[in-house]
């Protein structure tokens, strides 16, 4: 591995131990906001997004110190951009819809809050922007950005209707359904404009994140297999 490779590697793999440490200090609160059971926790969208990014990083990371097919290499790049979208979303939601809740519980969950909704999100589209191949990804791919935000929203919803637990004031069954619908409809706008800028902005990367395949020593040439039969 190139020490331009071992470093992008390194800087991944630190991101993704910072939201174990987020993770770790979130499971270990006790201001009283985090939920008692774990199937709660997870209804949280951020949690979900970052332990995605994580799963992207440290598999960017492993994928580095070996040869790749271009179709890995393919899907990796559109798990990124899937994870980028989603990052910068959670942060946008919020910033501007939540906050300051979880600031104000404690150094402990504020903690959580930065690393979760700025730490990660900066990181996550500094590192988009600036490192992997510059060619766009095709947009046949943008319906992946909505399977797991559909998924989410399909089970939370109706859990909340339901008489369960609301990860979120937005999702709450007090505000009527059409007023839940029609917020998450703008936020299906937002996170279709993140999708379309990270499948097609990546004019500014300039730093390689997997192995280049080694050129062919001079004066090598192919093996005609028709002579050497002969």
């Amino acid at each position: 591995m190139s020490q331009q490779l071992r470093r992008v590697a390194t800087a991944r793999m630190s991101a993704s131990a910072l939201v174990l440490f987020a993770l770790g200090l979130t499971l270990t609160d006790t201001s009283g906001l985090v939920p008692d059971r774990m199937i709660d926790l997870l209804g949280y969208y951020t949690l979900q997004a970052n332990v995605i990014a994580l799963t992207v990083w440290v598999a960017l990371a492993i994928a580095a110190t070996r040869p790749v097919s271009a179709k890995t290499q393919r899907a990796l790049e559109y798990a990124r951009a899937f994870a980028v979208a989603n990052l910068v979303l959670v942060a946008i939601l919020y910033w501007v819809m939540i906050a300051p809740l979880g600031l104000e519980a404690g150094p402990q969950l504020a903690t959580v809050m930065v690393i979760s909704h700025i730490v990660t999100p900066i990181y996550a589209s500094i590192d988009y922007l600036v490192v992997g191949p510059a060619e766009p990804l095709p947009m046949r791919g943008w319906w992946g950005f909505f399977a797991i935000p559909t998924a989410w929203l399909s089970v939370a919803i109706p859990s909340a209707f339901a008489g369960g637990w609301v990860p979120y004031d937005y999702l709450d069954p007090a505000r009527g359904l059409r007023a839940i619908v029609g917020t998450v409809s703008l936020q299906g706008f937002l996170l279709a404009a993140l999708a379309v800028a990270a499948l097609r902005i990546r004019a500014w990367r300039s730093v390689p994140h997997f192995q280049l395949p080694e050129p062919e020593s001079e004066g090598s040439a192919p093996l005609d297999l028709d002579r050497a039969v002969a």
